[in-house]
């Protein structure tokens, strides 16, 4: 029991710490700028209509998502748990890069908030870090960007409903409800979740 917990208790702590303190305010810079408006009325700050518990909702949906792709990883029999031997020593940069690019997809949905190619530029940014996962990482990690950042935009597409949605978005370039930045930034936050799991493979 000692060994599981200590085996899990760095991980949820990284993914919860990124929540609240990456998306966190991420998700307030866009609230403050009209990339998207809360449509609730109780728990907001008086600044930008934002509500405060929103950083500790990401944190633990972080924590869902990395239990779910853990639980999914263990269902593919070994699959894609093979290790190459090129790419031993290739990730110790990827929280830190997967951080930059989750962040840099937040300030591009802002800067792009009115642009109106704005998506050409999502979708390159999302086929070219396909491109360069899939030259330079282990497959899983190319299936952790793909996959994470699906199940995102469904997840978003269902908090978007107009019948139980609490939030919505300026841009709604993906099934009618969502913005497509949001495909490349829960891409590498899948990468992030990836990498910071892989020691409980």
């Amino acid at each position: 029991m000692r060994g599981f917990v200590a085996n899990w208790l760095k991980p949820i702590l990284w993914v919860f710490i990124a929540g609240v303190f990456l998306v966190g305010p991420l998700d307030l810079f866009h609230t403050c700028n009209g990339v998207q408006t809360y449509l609730i009325r109780r728990a907001l700050t008086p600044q930008c209509n934002w509500p405060w518990y929103i950083p500790f909702q990401m944190g633990f949906s972080g924590i869902l998502i990395l239990f779910g792709w853990v639980a999914f990883k263990r269902s593919l029999s070994g699959r894609f748990k093979r290790r190459d031997s090129r790419f031993e020593n290739e990730t110790g940069f990827l929280i830190p890069l997967a951080i930059l690019l989750q962040a840099l997809g937040y300030l591009l949905g802002y800067y792009l908030v009115d642009s109106p190619s704005h998506l050409n530029y999502y979708i390159f940014l999302w086929m070219a870090s396909i491109f360069y996962l899939t030259l330079s990482q282990r497959k899983i990690y190319v299936l952790a960007f793909i996959l994470i950042g699906l199940v995102g935009i469904l997840g978003e597409s269902v908090l978007l409903d107009l019948k139980v949605g609490y939030f919505r978005y300026t841009q709604n370039d993906l099934l009618g409800r969502a913005p497509a930045w949001l495909l490349f930034t829960y891409g590498w936050a899948g990468v992030f979740v990836q990498e910071v799991s892989k020691k409980l493979d």
